[in-house]
């Protein structure tokens, strides 16, 4: 929502209310009803991507990295980072279905 202002010929300023039109490509969600999301893994020796989207894979819930998680580049494709990327793909994805 943007606000935006236009001055009149009197020196008063009037106010117009501009509207963002949200697109959303996934399902339609509804009430209770359930929010289903497919997790991509990927595992190389260097790195792990961890990629969150709904069934069509259209829309991204979660997208997180191994170099997100920790910082030094040996321990990007650890176990301990590869948990801790999966912690933070489950709250995000999490948080976008409680939010529905």
């Amino acid at each position: 929502v943007e606000m935006a202002s236009k001055a009149k010929k009197g020196g008063k300023k009037e106010e117009v209310v501009k509207e963002e039109k949200v697109e959303y490509f996934g399902p339609k969600i509804t009430g209770e009803e359930l929010v289903f999301g497919v997790c991509h893994i990927f595992a190389t020796f260097n790195n792990t991507f961890i990629h969150v989207t709904d069934l069509s894979g259209r829309e991204t819930y979660a997208r997180i990295t191994g170099g997100m998680k920790v910082k030094a580049d040996r321990e990007e494709s650890s176990p301990y980072a590869g948990r801790g990327e999966i912690l933070i793909c489950s709250q995000t994805f999490y948080s976008y279905a409680c939010r529905r």
